[in-house]
């Protein structure tokens, strides 16, 4: 299986492509110091795991958004 990332200066934009995805995990919002919050991003693969840590103002900047893509 080959991987590629491609990573965009100008705007700061990480591209990956991951194939054989077996889970995708959003840990609860944790605050780490007063008005910094911190929460990671886990999408596991046949071949390993990506994790992204996040940094934001509120917990509420950790809401995803869109549809759901199982609801009926």
């Amino acid at each position: 299986m080959k991987s590629v990332a491609s990573l965009f200066q100008d705007d700061h934009s990480v591209t990956i492509d991951v194939k054989n995805v077996t889970a995708i995990e959003l840990d609860p919002p944790m605050e780490i110091d007063e008005g910094q919050w911190a929460c990671s991003l886990i999408i596991r693969a046949g071949s390993g795991f990506i994790a992204i840590q996040m940094v934001a103002a509120s917990p509420e900047s950790f809401t995803l958004m869109g549809s759901d893509p199982f609801a009926g």
